[in-house]
Order: C-alpha cells, then sequence, then structure tokens
C-alpha cells in the first residue's frame, strides 16, 4: 500500500481535536501524530499541508490566529519526531470550513480539527 492510501487509511476515523481556545494537543491526537510520521519517514517524497481549524465561537480574527496556531503545534510535533520541516505546510483556516453543525457542542468539537492534505513534496497549494 502507497504512503497516500495508508495515510488516509489511518486518518479515516481518527481525528485530532482541540479543547476551547487550545492549541495543545490532546494525547489521543499525538498517538494519531506518531502513526503519522511513522508512515512519513517511509516515503519522503510526501508532503503535508496541515490545516487547523476552529469552531465560530469567538472573534473571527481571533480564530484565525487559533487555526494557526494548531496547525503549527502539529508541524512541531512531527518535526520532533524526524520529519523534515520543509515536507510539512501549516495553514490556518479559522471557522470557515466547519464539517459539523455548530449549533451542538458535539458539532463545534469536530470542528476544531487538523485536516492533512497529501502533496507532493515541493508542491504548492
Amino acid at each position: 500500500m502507497s504512503c497516500r492510501a495508508r495515510t488516509r487509511s489511518l486518518l479515516i476515523g481518527n481525528t485530532i481535536t482541540f479543547r476551547i481556545n487550545s492549541a495543545i494537543l490532546l494525547p489521543e491526537g499525538k498517538t494519531v501524530l506518531n502513526s503519522v510520521a511513522t508512515i512519513l519517514q517511509e516515503d519522503p517524497t510526501v508532503a503535508f499541508e496541515v490545516g487547523g481549524h476552529t469552531d465560530n465561537v469567538g472573534p473571527e480574527h481571533s480564530n484565525w490566529t487559533l487555526s494557526e496556531q494548531r496547525a503549527k503545534a502539529v508541524v512541531e510535533y512531527l518535526i520532533s519526531k524526524g520529519i523534515a520541516a520543509e515536507r510539512l505546510i501549516p495553514q490556518g483556516y479559522g471557522a470557515s470550513r466547519p464539517i459539523a453543525e455548530s449549533a451542538t457542542d458535539e458539532g463545534r468539537w469536530q470542528n476544531r480539527r487538523i485536516e492533512f492534505s497529501i502533496r507532493t513534496k515541493g508542491e504548492q497549494s
């Protein structure tokens, strides 16, 4: 199975989410990232855009900043696991790309997340 296929398979059902107003990685997120790091170490041609997202609570500018901090926290964690920084592109999206209804606590929890876009190394977004 290719690196891309293995990564997609790993990320299905395994999300990296955050507490309200926090960019601190939760233990379950670190477990997922450890597996992502292992896969990335096996294929140096793959790079990721690391997209940080927030719920819609709070000022829009604060959510953009927080989403960038979340993406950078993931990038820093993967770098600490030996992944080269140039293979990781942090990007904040604020609350602009929800995946769940923001009217409920569960929906807001789902929206406070990280998403990966797999790219060929050197490819721009």
